[in-house]
């Protein structure tokens, strides 16, 4: 993957945006802005699935089989225009990408397309150690991590928040330094 987003020399790099990330996290906003100031070529295929939800964690039952049902509807399309768009140089898959990278990776690998993951932190940490939603023996804990470590391997390269997280997807995901940006 190169190093820079554009140069006098080359053309600049085409970036593709892509999934359900969440336009209301400033991490979101600063990552596109970032982009666009450093002369990549950017593209955005998105599906606002999490829009008006402050906290996920706090979505009432029926709002939350309304999003779940609202994300996966999402992904059908999210893929065709995908496939039907020019190849880009890279795909960055935003936060809360964790499902994203996993149904973008089959296509993406038959186009030749590295894709980085903005994981920002670790969903199985926040939710099992932080929080304390669940057991570290319950099977959601188990399914979680899994989900995680798979979702890691998706992806060409990591981009998470601190050292202290890159260190964390390290040791419990066994993935190489240059793997992870931080």
């Amino acid at each position: 993957m190169p190093n820079e987003l554009s140069s006098s020399e080359h053309q600049p790099l085409n970036v593709l945006i892509w999934g359900t990330y969440d336009l209301g996290k400033p991490r979101t906003r600063l990552l596109l802005e970032a982009l666009r100031r450093s002369g990549a070529s950017l593209t955005e295929i998105h599906a606002p699935v999490w829009e008006g939800a402050e906290d996920k964690s706090v979505l009432g039952k029926i709002d939350a089989l309304k999003r779940g049902i609202r994300w996966g509807a999402a992904y059908p399309q999210l893929i065709w225009r995908f496939l039907r768009a020019p190849r880009p140089d890279v795909v960055v898959v935003g936060y809360l990408g964790h499902l994203d990278v996993l149904l973008l990776w089959p296509f993406a690998s038959l186009r030749g397309t590295p894709v980085v993951w903005d994981a920002f932190l670790s969903l199985y940490d926040t939710v099992i150690n932080d929080r304390r939603m669940v057991s570290p023996r319950h099977p959601a804990a188990f399914v979680l991590r899994a989900w995680e470590w798979l979702a890691c391997r998706a992806a060409d390269r990591i981009v998470l928040d601190t050292e202290a997280h890159a260190d964390l997807f390290r040791s419990e995901y066994r993935l190489p330094r240059a793997g992870i940006c931080v």
